[in-house]
């Protein structure tokens, strides 16, 4: 066999791609998610920036939403330049310094590796109760199973890492 050719079940260059594209905005969607529909919700008039006063309202919401970050977004607003729009990624950028969640990522793999427990790289329904349990969000075994069901895009009855991501974007 050539060197250019793929065995049957090997993955081709094109396809290696196409998943670490994936990756790469699951990723950034795990970073950012909650920063883009801040930013979403905000822009009114759908321009694509955020103008002083819509960045301001934004800043505001969420140290309402997140009131763990109220001293930082103060700290951020009272830096603010006067008169100066925000494109998106400006403002995912602004919000992680702010925030911290430039680290977010890597606190979901650590959060997802504490409740594998049996190292599979999948979480079944009592993992995903405790998971959410230890956040906050008590779920019991029907929840979690139909927590389960609605992420469970492969079918195989457990949460992957991706899948994982996605929940966490989500709720």
């Amino acid at each position: 066999m050539g060197a250019s050719e793929v065995k049957s079940g090997d993955i081709g260059d094109d396809e290696l791609e196409s998943n670490m594209d994936k990756e790469i905005i699951l990723k950034d969607n795990a970073k950012y998610g909650e920063f883009d529909q801040l930013f979403s919700k905000f822009d009114s008039n759908t321009d694509g920036s955020l103008d002083e006063v819509e960045t301001i309202a934004a800043i505001k919401h969420y140290s309402y939403v997140r009131p763990e970050f109220k001293n930082e977004l103060n700290d951020l607003l009272n830096e603010m330049e006067s008169g100066k729009t925000i494109n998106k990624q400006d403002f995912r950028d602004m919000m992680s310094v702010y925030t911290g969640a430039v680290d977010f990522e890597e606190n979901i793999i650590d959060v997802f590796k504490t409740f594998d427990k049996n190292l599979t790289g999948k979480l079944d329904t009592p993992q995903i109760c405790h998971v959410f349990g230890k956040i906050g969000l008590n779920l019991n075994e029907e929840q979690g199973q139909k927590l389960l069901v609605e992420a469970d895009k492969d079918f195989d009855k457990n949460i992957d890492f991706y899948e994982f991501i996605k929940i966490i974007i989500s709720k």
